[in-house]
């Protein structure tokens, strides 16, 4: 599936203000699913948005240039953006305008096709399991090509904890309940459920905790990453 839009329509989209911008994405969104599905008029309402876009995926200067450097070698880049356009096509109807703009909503299901991409490129080069939190907040850590080096060394420092940072962090009154034994234990696969009922304390205590310390001590990861 491949869409294309003229360099004249697309220049004078980009030369709109970001609030013009959605104005009319949501428009089209909107206009799309007023009509019935196979329709002429709801097709083309769909295909006018996805040619704007499919250029968008493809700007230099896009939200999505960052992810574009990154995987367009590994050909992940050009993959997502056709899941992408496939999934909007079929699924117009979920858009609501009042939860969010359609960039916003695109935005979203990029990035979650993106995590599932390396998720299976990861699962195709290693079997060694590391926290999924890890995709989003160590930038450096969803190099294609350094997955495997990447989750020893992540693993390594945490169990070493060579400042004991990770160890002293825990949830108070609750020493087991380190932010070192959950990297750890999400490591090796189990689930907060699983962790929940281990520790006795509930998921949302622990998902708050993790969260919190994993981005407190990014910065301290990424540090330990590259001199390790």
């Amino acid at each position: 599936m491949v869409f294309y839009l003229s360099i004249s329509r697309f220049t004078f989209f980009i030369a709109m203000s970001k609030k013009e911008q959605n104005k009319l994405l949501n428009e089209l969104a909107i206009e799309a699913q007023k009509h019935p599905p196979l329709s002429r008029q709801r097709q083309i309402a769909i295909n006018q948005l996805l040619n704007i876009i499919y250029k968008r995926f493809y700007q230099k200067d896009s939200y999505y240039s960052y992810y574009y450097n990154q995987y367009k070698i590994n050909t992940i880049y050009d993959e997502v953006v056709q899941q992408c356009l496939i999934y909007i096509n079929k699924n117009i109807d979920k858009y609501n305008p009042e939860l969010s703009s359609v960039i916003t909503w695109v935005d979203g299901i990029f990035k979650y096709r993106l995590l599932d991409n390396l998720r299976d490129c990861k699962k195709k080069a290693i079997t060694l399991s590391y926290p999924d939190e890890l995709l989003e907040q160590i930038p450096a850590f969803n190099e294609y090509e350094q997955l495997e080096s990447n989750a020893e060394k992540l693993i390594r420092i945490i169990k070493e904890d060579p400042d004991k940072i990770f160890e002293n962090a825990y949830i108070r009154g609750h020493p087991n309940a380190s932010f070192q034994y959950l990297m750890l234990s999400r490591s090796q696969g189990k689930s907060w459920q699983d962790i929940a009922e281990e520790l006795n304390i509930g998921i949302q205590s622990l998902n708050s905790f993790f969260n919190r310390n994993l981005r407190k001590f990014t910065p301290k990861i990424r540090e330990y990453l590259k001199n390790n």
